[in-house]
Parts: structure tokens; sequence; C-alpha cells
């Protein structure tokens, strides 16, 4: 047993280090070698997964562009496809137009198509179209109505001039009574004049609208339906030639006469529906050569001797030389001629009956612009303005009298009936 009061004993000293191992340079080397080895290792491993990662974005990211491609090509080949059907539908001769309409809109709304721009502007020119064509029908609506008043208004005037015309023979041996009668009719006659025009102008003006609205609503929905018609040219025209204007052209001591018979030329080249302005101009031109003070002449009963027997002019009978001598703006000549003059304006007999009646401005002014009328188709084929002139020139007088003259007043005519048309 120990002695607990005994001095403990003293520690034991530490054992001395061991001895650190020599390390050479081979085997430092061999260390890194071996380390670097490990790390190598290690981002092989990491890299192989990295690419298999980025491999499986890019696979993923290249299948759905190709989804999307082909998403695409096929609603372009379905488009594509659409737009195709559209467009031969809109060929199609048995399409109707209001349906032609509807795939123009309809082909407008492919968004990206080659043919949606053009589609568009069709489905605008349609809707334009429509509503020119809801005023053409209003246009329509309104020349008819003019049509049957001024109809009306010219069956109930031939009516009351054939009455006075029978009047007229009845009193012949009233000088009084006469004068009176023959005065009515001038009067009735000037208001046929007019009238005859209004007509002749409603006339053309539904037939021109009528064809045009038939074109419309059977051939081409986006045809263009013009408002303004030959109708509107004829009347444009005719408005030009006014007593201010003839004025112009004729000397002063023609005033009086212009101004009592300007109306009834505008109103023969409306009834006539005479458009051509060189046609106007050959008209007035001819008055001023024939007649300088616009006023319808009468040849001298010395001169009426020499158609007296003439049986190709239509006088059979004795007197009818002189009875059926020249009158008017450009000379009515025989039975014959006054017989077809008086039947072409409507007049019955009355020109037969009673030849000084040609004078009147309102049947002077319908029988020349009527000679003219059934000449144009002759002169109609000249396009040369000088050349028609002398045509025109030739067609009344049978030569080139006076043709001088009549060029000077036809070139200021045809001048100012195309100022206001430039």
């Amino acid at each position: 047993m120990t002695d607990p009061s005994a001095s403990p004993a003293p520690p034991a000293p530490p054992a001395p280090p061991a001895p650190a191992p020599v390390r050479t340079p081979a085997a430092t080397l061999l260390e890194s070698v071996t380390r670097f080895a490990a790390i190598a290792g290690s981002l092989v491993a990491l890299g192989q997964t990295t690419s298999s990662w980025i491999d499986g974005i890019y696979s993923a990211r290249a299948e759905r562009e190709k989804t999307e491609r082909e998403v695409r090509l096929a609603d372009i080949t379905e488009r594509s496809k659409l737009a195709e059907n559209y467009l031969q539908l809109i060929l199609a001769k048995d399409t109707p137009v209001d349906g032609r309409a509807i795939l123009y809109s309809a082909l407008g709304q492919i968004e990206g198509h080659p043919l949606q721009q053009w589609a568009r502007q069709r489905y605008e020119l349609y809707l334009q179209n429509q509503a020119q064509l809801e005023q053409a029908y209003s246009a329509q609506t309104e020349a008819a109505r003019h049509a049957q008043e001024s109809g009306g208004r010219v069956v109930a005037l031939t009516a009351d001039i054939e009455t006075l015309n029978v009047e007229i023979k009845q009193n012949i041996d009233n000088p009084d009574k006469l004068r009176e009668l023959q005065a009515r009719r001038i009067d009735l006659s000037g208001k046929l004049a007019r009238e005859s025009a209004a007509l002749s102008v409603a006339q053309l003006r539904i037939d021109e609208v009528k064809a045009v609205i038939g074109r419309a609503v059977t051939v081409d929905a986006t045809a263009a339906v013009p408002l303004k018609t030959r109708a509107d040219a004829i009347g444009n025209l005719s408005t030009k030639v006014d007593a201010a204007m003839l004025k112009s052209l004729f000397p002063e001591s023609a005033a009086a006469n212009i101004d009592g018979g300007a109306e009834f030329l505008q109103a023969a080249l409306e009834e006539f529906r005479i458009s051509d302005p060189r046609m106007v101009a050959a008209i007035i031109a001819t008055i001023a050569v024939e007649t300088p003070k616009f006023e319808a002449y009468e040849e001298p009963v010395s001169q009426g001797a020499r158609y007296e027997g003439r049986r190709d002019l239509g006088n059979d009978t004795a007197g009818d030389g002189v009875k059926y001598r020249g009158r008017g703006y450009v000379g009515i000549t025989g039975r014959a001629n006054y017989r077809l003059v008086s039947e072409q304006l409507g007049l019955g007999s009355r020109l037969v009956d009673s030849p000084d009646d040609a004078r009147s401005p309102e049947v002077a002014a319908r029988a020349l612009v009527w000679w003219f009328y059934k000449r144009q188709d002759r002169l109609a084929t000249i396009a040369d303005d000088r050349e028609f002139a002398t045509a025109a020139r030739r067609l009344v007088a049978g030569g080139t009298r006076d043709l001088d003259r009549f060029l000077a007043v036809y070139g200021k005519a045809l001048d100012k009936l195309a100022a206001g048309s430039r």
C-alpha cells in the first residue's frame, strides 16, 4: 500500500517526435499527378453531365421550333387553299355580284396573304360603288318623273296644235282669225320644242343609267357607276349656247333675233342629243353664213319660180315652186322636203299646209339641228377639226361657198364651247 504522505513521482518526459519521412522529388511529382488526375476525372464527369444537359436543351428547342414551323406551314397552307377557293369563286362567271363582294371581304381578312390588300381595295371599291349605285337609282327615278311629266305635256301640246291646224284650215278666208290662230300655234310650238327637248334628254338619261345599273348589278360589283352621262354632257353643251355667246359671234344687228331664238336652238340641240362640240359649232356657223342676222330667211318669190315643176322636190302641182321655196336657217325647199321635215319634227302636215311656219324660230332651229343630226354619222369619223368643218360646209352648200367665213365663225364657236371644259 502506498503511503499517501510520500512525495509524487515526477512525470515521464514526452516521447520524442517521430522523424518526418523523407520526400523525394519523384514522390512529390507522383502525388501531384495523382491529384490532377482525380480533378480531371471529376471535371470530365461533370463535363459529360453538363453536355448531356445542354444537348437536351437544344434538342427540346429544335423540336419546339420544328413544331412551330409545321404549325405555321399548315396554317399558311390552309390559308392559301382557302384564298385559292375564294379567288376561284370570285373569277367564276356564275358567282352573283353581291356574292363576289362578300368573297372580296373574306379574302381581305386572310392576314399576310399576297392578295389581301387587293381584295380589301376591291371590297372598298364595291362599297363606294354601292353608294353611287344608290345615287344612280335616284337619278333614274327623277329622270322617269321628268319624262312622264314632259311626255304628258308633249302629248297635250301636240293635240292642241293639231286642233289649231284644223281651225286654221277652217278660217283660211278670215285673215284676222287666221293671224290669231297662227300666233297661238307658234306659241304652243315653242312650248312643244322645249318639252320635246326635256323629254328627249330625260329618256336618254333613263336608258344610260339603266345600262350602268344593269352592269353594276349583274356583271361586276366593283364596276364604276358614272353619274355623269351623255345626257349631262348634252345639257352642259347646250347651256353654253346662250344669247351672250351667240351675240359674240354675230353682228349687233342680230341681237334682237338672238334674244328671241337662242332658247329654241338650245332646246333643239337637246332634243336631237347633239353632244359633239364640233357639230354645235358647225350649226352655229351655218346660221352665221346663211342668215347673218340670226333670222330664218325666205327666198324671194322671184326665185321660187325656178323650182316650179321640179318633181324631184315633190313639186307636182302648179304654184308649188313659189309656195315651197326656201325657208329657214338652212332652206327647206320643195313640197316633198316640207312634208318630210314636218313629219320628222312631229308637226304632221303643218309645214305643208302652212309653209310660212318654217320661218318660226322654234321650227327653224329644230329643222336645222335635225338636218345635221341626220348627217352626223358622215362627220363623226373625221378627226381633224378643220376637215370636219369643211365637210359640214360642203354638206350644206354643196361646195365651198363662203367657206372662209364659215371656218372663222366655226373656230370661234368651238373655242367658246371648249373654254368651260378645260
